[in-house]
C-alpha cells in the first residue's frame, strides 16, 4: 500500500513537472516565433525603402536628363 502510494505522488510529480516544462516549451517557441516574424518584417521593410530610394534616384536622373 505504502509503494503505491509513493509511485502514485511520484506519478503526480513527474506529470506536473512535465506540464511545467511544455508550457515554458511553449512560450520559448512563441517568444523564438515572434522574433523570427519581427526579423523577418524588418528584412521586408529594408528591401522595400532601397528599393524606393533607388527608384527616386532613377526618378531624379530621368528627370535632370542623365
Amino acid at each position: 500500500q505504502a509503494r503505491a502510494e509513493a509511485a502514485a505522488e511520484r506519478l503526480r510529480a513527474l506529470e506536473t513537472e512535465h506540464a511545467a516544462e511544455t508550457e515554458r516549451l511553449r512560450a520559448e517557441l512563441a517568444t523564438t516565433a515572434a522574433q523570427q516574424l519581427s526579423d523577418g518584417l524588418a528584412a521586408i521593410d529594408r528591401t522595400a525603402e532601397q528599393r524606393l530610394v533607388a527608384a527616386v534616384k532613377r526618378v531624379v536622373e530621368l528627370g535632370s536628363g542623365q
